[in-house]
């Protein structure tokens, strides 16, 4: 036996370390096929410096014309000869094309249904026949330097690691008989347009019969992704295999159809071959009923998440039936978004579809399947995202390193670095529309829709993206639930953390300040007033399917030791099935807090559970009504309303997204689903029941408003 070169034993070494079953985005791939032989693999034996992706190289193709110059056959040069190729143009009896183009064909075949090998640097890889298309039967515009000048040149796509995980996790979408397709939000330029339009070209110029359709956040953007469907199709290799019969129009309109023509045009060629695929890849106008009833094999939804034109779970909902026969799901679908375009009228139809394409929706499903029956994906700003920058240039020599190896291998270290550093100069709106194009996190992707919130919503936006960058280090919030301490005197609570727990705590403050209560007048009272607890409470207990609100409670504490300004340090936010629990951990929580409560008094329950219990003392009061006989806070007021509405938005300006310069750091704001209510926040719309979060803020505000009245002067005599 031959001993192995250097570079045969580094490509032993990545065959042996190959792994086929992988998890991406929550998704196990099992579609990977068992490897070849490993001398049988693409660039076997070669240097590390050569073992990259390659174009395949196809040989000529000759075409044989009629008197019409209409091209009746293509053939590659050198497999088949000129002889055979006229012999079946002219329709002689066992005419056949020769055996190396059958060969080849075969081989070709093989690549785009089953997959390529190949070695990549170190690494063995696979990619799928979707994805082996896309890198060698579409030219698209790429960049190259002519002449020292950039300019746009028409090339092949190139490998990258990010998008070669997009294709695996659509493959598993594809053999998965119990999904309907891959639901995909990326970063700006990823390239996902010319993802969806190669899966339809592949599958409509291969698959007889198949239909494959086009919709869009409106029906102008249909119609650009159509044309750039039948701008890859003019650009295919003019051989059958890649470039099947077609209707004999240069330019289609709606519908790209590979059928025979029905009748030759002077001024358009066209290809006939003896099998015609009866297939069509077409774009329609974004309303549900578009393509109901057409069984369609692919379907494409571009921008979901702004769809103009209707309600887009009523337009999934009809798709997703058009893509099954029977029980049997035959077609898939992909709906993607750019995290640039999350937001408009349909965000939260978006949101919706996102949340019940989670892996976790299918754990308990009994059909296997995902709730909304597609899988998402999220593909972060880090992965496959290419830096260009100049080696001679007076960048710092940290951000020269390239993101994105010639070998499509993506370094998300680095990717983050020059990421976070295009961010670090930005402010307000600039800071979140980069971050609308490149996000890191799903988290940040869906932190910047559309709202009518009166609030200051880039403050809110800074806030979040701060917290999103800390908490990828270090998470400073507890979760857990309040307990009673029953060894001491007066009542005291602890803190216990617990996964499931419906307190979320931000641990600032000091034990010395915590569980501070003596008895008085009115029952146990709280001897600090550095906390305020508005409370948003609910009476009824909570039926399998209810529609009802969650109990809301949110902390604001104003003491300059813990906090330069008055900052939320706890948000309670949950549904206890009895309202008693409610009102047991509301009191809890503001003892541990050495807290006021102001209680919303519209559903009583909670306010007289504090009084029964011998809490009144804690019951903030209401300064907006100084003189009231009840207790608990009346919301019914119109313009109290208005004025704590008024002191929100300025509380969040002065106090959220604030950046503190000699430490470069951000305000303690860091409840993530306390900010998105406050960013979706309408007093002037829907129903503040939606908004409990932001209500129960409303409420702790109270507490740090000044009296709106004139305190009496008494007299003397007033006392005797």
């Amino acid at each position: 036996m031959a001993k192995l070169s250097k570079a045969q034993r580094e490509c032993v070494e990545a065959y042996n370390s190959f792994e086929r079953d992988r998890i991406i985005y929550g998704l196990k791939i099992t579609c990977i096929p068992e490897p070849p032989k490993r001398y049988k693999i693409a660039n076997f034996g070669f240097p590390e410096e050569d073992r990259v992706f390659k174009t395949i190289e196809l040989p000529k193709i000759i075409t044989v014309e009629d008197d019409k110059e209409n091209s009746v056959l293509s053939y590659f040069k050198g497999m088949t000869t000129k002889e055979q190729a006229e012999a079946i143009a002219d329709g002689v009896d066992g005419a056949d094309i020769g055996e190396k183009e059958k060969e080849f064909i075969l081989k070709l075949y093989e690549y785009r249904t089953k997959g390529y090998f190949f070695y990549n640097k170190d690494k063995l890889e696979y990619i799928t026949g979707d994805h082996w298309y896309m890198l060698n039967a579409l030219k698209i515009d790429t960049v190259a330097t002519v002449n020292g000048i950039i300019t746009r040149v028409e090339g092949s796509p190139k490998f990258i690691d990010a998008q070669r995980d997009v294709f695996l996790h659509w493959q598993q979408c594809v053999i998965d008989r119990s999904c309907y397709g891959q639901m995909l939000i990326t970063r700006r330029r990823f390239a996902k347009t010319t993802i969806g339009t190669s899966i339809l070209l592949n599958n409509a110029t291969i698959t007889p019969r198949s239909r494959n359709g086009i919709q869009a956040q409106n029906r102008d953007g249909a119609k650009d992704i159509f044309d750039k469907v039948v701008d890859m199709w003019r650009k295919l290799p003019k051989h059958p295999f890649f470039y099947p019969t077609h209707a004999g129009e240069d330019n289609p309109a709606s519908r790209l159809e590979f059928r025979e023509p029905r009748k030759r045009s002077k001024n358009s060629k066209y290809a006939i071959q003896e099998e015609v695929l009866e297939s069509w890849v077409d774009f329609r106008a974004t309303k549900p009923q578009a393509y109901d009833g057409s069984g369609l094999s692919r379907y494409y939804l571009d921008e979901a998440s702004k769809i103009e034109e209707c309600n887009l779970l009523e337009l999934f909902n009809v798709v997703r039936e058009t893509l099954a026969i029977g029980t049997i799901i035959a077609g898939k679908m992909l709906v993607t978004s750019t995290a640039e375009n999350i937001g408009g009228k349909t965000l939260e139809q978006f949101k919706q579809l996102w949340d019940e394409s989670a892996m976790k929706t299918k754990e308990n499903s009994p059909l296997n399947m995902t709730a909304s029956g597609l899988h998402q994906l999220f593909i972060p700003a880090d992965y496959g995202y290419t830096h260009d920058f100049d080696e001679d240039g007076d960048l710092p020599d940290e951000y020269k390193k390239p993101t994105v190896d010639r070998w499509g291998y993506s370094d998300k270290d680095q990717a983050r670095k020059v990421i976070l550093a295009a961010r670090k100069n930005k402010t307000g709106s600039s800071l979140i529309q980069f971050i609308r194009k490149y996000p890191l996190t799903v988290e940040e992707a869906f932190t910047f829709g559309i709202s009518a919130s009166p609030l200051p919503l880039e403050k809110i936006q800074q806030q979040r993206i701060y917290n999103q960058q800390l908490f990828m280090v270090d998470d400073p919030i507890k979760r857990g639930t309040f307990v009673w301490d029953y060894d001491k005197t007066l009542p005291q609570v602890r803190f216990v953390e617990k996964d499931d727990g419906l307190v979320y705590l931000n641990p600032r403050i000091k034990p010395e300040d915590l569980n501070q209560i003596t008895r008085g007048l009115n029952g146990l009272t709280p001897t600090r007033n550095m906390c305020h607890t508005g409370i948003d409470p609910f009476d009824h207990k909570s039926t399998e399917g209810g529609g009802f609100s969650k109990g809301a409670a949110v902390t604001i504490c104003n003491d300059p030791k813990y906090f330069k300004k008055p900052c939320v340090v706890a948000v309670y936010h949950g549904r206890p099935a009895d309202p008693k629990i409610f009102y047991e951990d509301i009191i809890k929580m503001c003892v541990y807090f050495s807290s006021y409560a102001y209680i919303e008094n519209q559903k009583p329950g909670c306010v007289n559970h504090f009084v029964d219990e011998g809490y009144m003392g804690y019951l903030g009061d209401d300064v907006f009504n100084p003189n009231s006989k009840t207790v608990g806070i009346s919301m019914r007021d119109l313009k109290k309303r208005s004025i704590l509405v008024d002191r929100m938005i300025s509380y969040v300006n002065d106090n959220v997204g604030v950046l503190d310069e000699a430490n470069q750091v951000y305000s303690d704001h860091y409840f993530d689903f306390l900010l998105r209510d406050w960013y979706n926040f309408n007093p002037d719309g829907e129903a503040w029941t939606k908004y409990d979060l932001s209500v129960a803020t409303l409420l702790a505000l109270i507490g740090l408003e000044k009296p709106h009245y004139t305190p009496p002067q008494y007299k003397l005599s007033d006392f005797f």
